[in-house]
């Protein structure tokens, strides 16, 4: 029978909460890319979801009836006159593809690095949210230049060239507030 001193008893008990909380890391580091996987997955989920949110905000800015084909990701306002207009949500315009790489990238920096995983989480989701209202802002403003100008250039302009800027600019800004988060307070740091 061997002894143990009060010494040796006190150092595994506080060794405990650190495999728990190493354990519950890892967890939360599971969760957060199979979180990523499943939008990556669902993208088409993603897209009708986006499509629902731009028609409920166009409708009133251009006082219209607008109408959601969600298994297209896709929305139209105008509904009922003679300027009707839709727009279809691709893959390549979708928050789905810079989400969902975003967690699975959080899931692995929190395995990497020593991160409390609240933070990291509560990071994630401020700088998702962020590229969400930056999307849905592109898509009002592409709705709102072919609905006021009325043309192919309208488009071209609103998407290629001014919505691409806020797309890119939105999401280096969501990523870098969302990093922030993450990586304020973190332990050791001066």
């Amino acid at each position: 029978m061997a002894t143990m001193t009060w010494d040796d008893a006190r150092g595994r008990a506080a060794a405990r909460p650190h495999r728990v909380l190493f354990t519950v890391r890892r967890l939360v580091a599971l969760l957060l890319v199979l979180a990523g996987m499943a939008v990556i997955a669902s993208a088409q989920a993603v897209r009708a979801v986006e499509a629902a949110i731009a028609a409920a905000l166009i409708g009133p800015l251009t006082r219209t009836q607008t109408y959601v084909w969600g298994s297209r990701g896709s929305f139209f306002w105008g509904m009922g006159t003679d300027h009707a207009h839709g727009i279809r949500i691709t893959g390549e315009c979708s928050l789905a593809y810079v989400a969902g790489p975003m967690l699975i990238g959080f899931g692995l920096l929190l395995l990497l690095k020593r991160l409390p995983s609240p933070q990291v989480v509560v990071g994630a989701a401020v700088g998702i949210a962020l590229m969400l209202i930056v999307n849905t802002f592109r898509l009002l403003l592409i709705a709102g230049a072919i609905h006021h100008w009325d043309s192919e250039t309208a488009f071209w302009w609103a998407h290629v060239v001014l919505g691409s800027m806020v797309a890119v600019i939105g999401n280096v800004v969501g990523m870098a507030v969302a990093l922030t988060i993450a990586f304020r307070n973190r332990p050791g740091a001066p």
